[in-house]
């Protein structure tokens, strides 16, 4: 048997292990903490921050390598930008010009109408594809979260169809509007982009804007898609549905999933019955949570 000395030691000697141990433990826990936060904060869009220097073995390390990576990012978004910049300052005088000599053309005798309104047409595609273009940059880098306050979905609908100008399509809604927290016009731009969408691929007819308990969908009475492109609809250039020459350059969808996205929440496609023989396309925007109008809702 060990004598009481021994034992005493040994009891002695595990505690203080164990306080040591206890306290690196912590001071490892901390700096992981602190890693996670300053992760979540640059995911989050702020790629200025940077983690200060802890000390503690390999710690410093790991908070350099992701002070390199921050700052790699961020040359990369600004480089992006600049280029974005570049491009937009580049296209703008030429597309001008060009719409400027469209215009004196149809002035002249003998003008074939028919290729001036498809050059007209072509400017259009292109300067659409530009803005396009700078709003999906803007969202995937957004360097803070969009101004929220509380929105009226209601309000964000009507606003929508009032800025939209429709050539076929007659509008319905349906259901009791909630609110959310969010950017009120980035949410009217999503509902637009929806909105034009239905237009350009419904059969012309009706699409249903129907408001849910916790966001809204868009439903048209077009003619669907394949089931199996239900997941690349939301791709950038992805055009399933458009097929015959129907205008558009493939970004709207995306648009409108990154929108949500930035607001915590989703946006899905999915098939409907849209009458015999007929599958429509609905695309439902959900939040993470909503209030009735009149009602103080969180997030």
């Amino acid at each position: 048997a060990l004598g009481p000395r021994v034992a005493s030691t040994f009891l002695i000697l595990g505690i203080l292990l164990g306080g040591a141990c206890w306290l690196l433990a912590g001071r490892i826990s901390r700096s992981l903490s602190i890693t996670a936060a300053a992760m979540e904060r640059v995911a989050r869009g702020d790629l200025q921050h940077r983690i200060s220097a802890p000390r503690g073995i390999g710690v410093k390390e790991a908070a350099d390598a992701f002070n390199r990576m921050a700052e790699r990012v961020a040359r990369m978004v600004k480089v992006e930008r600049s280029l974005m910049a570049g491009i937009s300052h580049e296209l703008r005088t030429p597309l001008a010009r060009l719409r400027l000599e469209t215009e004196l053309l149809r002035d002249r005798e003998n003008a074939p109408p028919e290729r001036l309104d498809a050059m007209e047409a072509d400017l259009a595609d292109i300067d659409g594809l530009l803005e396009e273009l700078f709003t999906v940059s803007r969202l995937a880098w957004e360097e803070r979260a969009p101004e929220r306050s509380q929105v009226d979905l209601g309000q964000v609908v009507h606003d929508a169809l009032t800025q939209t100008s429709f050539e076929r399509l007659t509008p319905r809604v349906e259901g009791e509007a909630v609110r959310v927290w969010g950017d009120h016009r980035q949410l009217v731009r999503s509902v637009q982009n929806l909105l034009e969408n239905a237009d350009k691929h419904g059969n012309g007819n009706e699409v249903t804007v129907r408001h849910l308990p916790d966001g809204f969908e868009v439903i048209d009475d077009g003619p669907g898609v394949d089931p199996s492109q239900l997941p690349r609809l939301f791709d950038p250039f992805y055009r399933g549905r458009a097929g015959g020459g129907t205008p558009g350059v493939g970004l709207g969808l995306m648009v409108v999933r990154q929108t949500m996205e930035l607001h915590g929440g989703s946006a899905e496609a999915r098939l409907v019955d849209a009458g015999p023989g007929k599958r429509g396309l609905a695309v439902r925007c959900r939040f993470p949570t909503a209030s009735r109008p009149g009602r103080a809702g969180r997030q």
